[in-house]
């Protein structure tokens, strides 16, 4: 153990012996656990100035291989790849009560387990399958989400290894010279219903836009399957009914940016919302872009994605335009928006169909018409139209 380890680093003053013997060691905030000859072990109140103290063995009723703890949460996996957790563990009784078994996916053979952020327990299995849960607790409703790990990671068969801690995820195996970390910040992980205010629970969407959400500020977009537009602030469950600038039975398709949105009907006319702001979110009429400059060469319009400064669009014969400019600008600037043609084509005997623009302007997807995935590549600050579209594998 370290003594007065430095907060910035793994550097202190001098190393003291904590325990002989360990075969594996999980630390918290102020204890460690730690497994020697099988047998698991406690070392409690320690500090920068007291880093190991004498160890306590904990009962355990089989051979303990690994230990892994967040908080006030410990896994310890057996020789037999049995999975259990301390019940009852708390600031104030660090030891914890008893131990309980941790209920796993039928057919499992596991491999490796930790414990990582939000509490969440992860474990890879025999055949290097990754998966996560947060209610591994429960007995009845214990539930475990499989996470893909990309094949290319590791083409050998060893066995992977994964570990945690509060704001990352380390993946690797015995004979791999990489370590891959994934420190992604996770929103969710599964569905709940939301509950509408004033809606009926028969209505059905047909498309949801909440690009136009930032910061728990701005606009969602609901096109119900009968072409019904409602409007819904994300901290407030009362949705507004917003009326359409076109016939219903004409709207092909929304997109939002902050304080904008766009609607494309299926004639390839663009109408955008104005007057959208922090105090009038919904905004307070439509006015149609003037398209003339794509128009006049007989294209149509078949997708339209919004980002933050720029848009892209798709027409019906599969060709890509990118305009530059704000969408929330664009709804009152005077004169419209340059279109301007974007080179490269998908795959042969294919064609685009959509494209996507992120908050982020250099990430563009689109997809064409067998639902391959394409990434547009070469897109920096200086020059946005980039130079490819790139296949995406599956």
């Amino acid at each position: 153990a370290l003594l007065d380890n430095d907060t910035q680093g793994p550097t202190g003053s001098r190393w003291e012996t904590a325990a002989r013997g360990v075969e594996s060691v999980a630390l918290s905030d102020s204890c460690a656990w730690y497994v020697s000859q099988g047998k698991v072990y406690l070392q409690t109140e320690l500090s920068r100035s007291r880093p190991c103290r004498e160890g306590c063995q904990v009962p355990f009723p089989a051979l303990a291989l690994k230990v892994c703890c967040s908080h006030n949460m410990v896994w310890v996996l057996t020789t037999d790849y049995w999975l259990l957790w301390r019940a009852g563990v708390t600031e104030q009784c660090c030891q914890g009560t008893h131990w309980q078994q941790v209920s796993l996916p039928s057919q499992l053979q596991l491999a490796d387990v930790a414990l990582g952020p939000y509490n969440l327990g992860w474990l890879v299995d025999r055949n290097n399958c990754v998966y996560f849960s947060d209610n591994y607790t429960s007995d009845d409703d214990c539930s475990w989400w499989q996470v893909l790990i990309r094949n290319y990671l590791f083409e050998n068969s060893s066995l992977c290894q994964i570990t945690s801690n509060e704001n990352s995820v380390w993946v690797t195996n015995r004979i791999s010279s990489f370590v891959y970390k994934n420190s992604t910040f996770i929103k969710g992980h599964r569905w709940n219903e939301v509950v509408i205010k004033n809606l009926t629970a028969q209505l059905r969407w047909r498309q949801i836009t909440a690009e136009g959400v930032f910061e728990e500020k701005g606009s969602l977009w609901l096109l119900s399957s009968a072409n019904d537009l409602f409007h819904l602030r994300p901290d407030c469950d009362n949705v507004n009914v917003i009326a359409l600038p076109c016939r219903a039975e004409d709207v092909a398709s929304l997109t939002a940016a902050p304080h904008a949105l766009w609607l494309l009907t299926h004639s390839g006319q663009i109408h955008v919302r104005q007057g959208m702001g922090d105090s009038c979110p919904q905004g307070d009429k439509w006015r149609t872009l003037n398209l003339e400059q794509i128009s006049d060469k007989q294209v149509t319009l078949r997708h339209v994605s919004c980002g933050c400064d720029i848009i892209w669009a798709c027409d019906t014969r599969g060709d890509m335009y990118m305009a530059v400019g704000s969408p929330f600008l664009i709804a009152t600037d005077t004169f419209s928006p340059a279109w301007m043609p974007v080179d490269g084509k998908p795959l042969s005997n294919t064609h685009f169909v959509k494209v996507f623009v992120g908050s982020e302007t250099h990430i563009v997807w689109a997809l064409d018409n067998k639902n391959n995935v394409y990434v547009r590549s070469g897109i920096f600050h200086d020059y946005q139209l980039g130079t490819d579209w790139v296949p995406v594998p599956d």
